[in-house]
């Protein structure tokens, strides 16, 4: 079952070596399904700002698929194809960890 969180609180994340965080208001966090953050602020990649990174599980045959779709990083931005690796990246390294403790 389902059990819907209320929306609200915020995240302060740090990307390597910048001064000031990229910070993200929660809009959405439905266990175990759905998070939905929105970019508030962000000194390192100010394309972000008001984008919507979201993560979407669900149960499969073998387990589970988390999918994440970065709502808002759209190819025209400057950031898009650094973004889109780094991302890449980031959830491939998720995965391994997931696999490795879960």
């Amino acid at each position: 079952m389902t059990v819907p969180r209320p929306a609200g609180g915020e995240l302060q994340i740090t990307f390597g070596t910048e001064e000031r965080p990229t910070v993200m208001r929660v809009l959405a966090a439905h266990r175990p399904d759905v998070v939905v953050w929105e970019v508030t602020s962000s000194p390192l990649v100010p394309d972000w700002e008001g984008t919507r990174p979201t993560f979407t599980m669900a149960t499969t045959e073998d387990g589970c698929r988390l999918d994440f779709t970065h709502h808002g990083l759209v190819p025209t931005l400057e950031c898009f194809e650094l973004c889109n690796v780094d991302w890449g990246r980031f959830l491939v390294r998720l995965g391994a960890h997931a696999e490795q403790h879960g």
